[in-house]
Formats: structure tokens, sequence, C-alpha cells
């Protein structure tokens, strides 16, 4: 008999992560059994690869990661982007320019590293050194200022 279900995608936020970030243990035994069937278990999210890395790995991440609301596909095996949307430069400027004179916090997502804007007492910055100080070294990435 022909197996029908090739592959699962699933969502992070409030699907496959519990309210602390962890994947439910039920869960991950779901996931091995759909493995070990052959079936393909991929993750979708809105957040950019740097900010579920750690967690997402502990579902196995053979395969590539829908990110950042659909405009990137990361693959973490190789650790390389497969595909992304990026924004155009001078839009990125004309951004920039619009929070800043409104001075409105933001985040800016390189390929490597986060940037974020505002002061290092700012929520955003705190929330990032703190997020990644909890992250193994392997799951850490760079913050900087803009």
């Amino acid at each position: 008999m022909k197996q029908e279900l090739e592959a699962i995608i699933t969502d992070l936020d409030g699907s496959l992560f519990t309210s602390d970030k962890r994947v439910n243990p039920r869960d991950l035994e779901t996931i091995r059994r759909l493995k070990a069937k052959g079936i393909r278990v991929y993750l979708c999210t809105g957040r950019h690869f740097t900010n579920f890395h750690q967690e997402a790995a502990q579902v196995g991440l053979e395969y590539p990661v829908l990110a950042n609301n659909g405009a990137h596909l990361y693959d973490f095996a190789a650790g390389t982007s497969l595909w992304e949307e990026r924004i155009p430069p001078q839009t990125c400027r004309a951004l920039v320019d619009f929070f800043r004179q409104r001075e409105m916090p933001f985040v800016i997502y390189g390929a490597r590293q986060v940037f974020v804007a505002g002061p290092p007492d700012d929520h955003a910055w705190r929330f990032y050194r703190e997020y990644f100080q909890r992250c193994l070294p392997q799951y850490r990435y760079p913050v900087g200022g803009i």
C-alpha cells in the first residue's frame, strides 16, 4: 500500500512550541515516528532564522525552513540561504529614516547578524542579548547597532 502522506509543515509559535519555546515531548515523539516512516517535517515561521535556530534544532533540521513570513528559505544543514526576498536598499534607507524620524524602535536582520536601532538599554537590545545568552554557543548570532 502506497503511503499518501509525504510531508507535514508546522508553524512554531502557538503550534509546535510551548509557551517556554520548547517542543512538547509528545510532539517530539510524533515527529520521530513520522520521520521513521519517511515523512518529511518542515518548519515554517514568521521569525528570522536567527531567532529560532536553537529551538528548531530540537525537531531536527534535515530540510530547509521557510522563515520571515515566507520571505526566506534557509537550509540550516548547509548554513545557506536557498532563496530570499530582500527589501531593496533604497526602501531600507527610507524605512530607517521613517522610523528614526518618529523615534520608533526597529530591527534589521542581516545574513548572519541582527542589527538593532536605539539605545543599548532599549527593549529590543535587551531581548536579543538575553535571548542569545540563553542559546548554546553554536546558536548565537552577533547583535549590533544600526
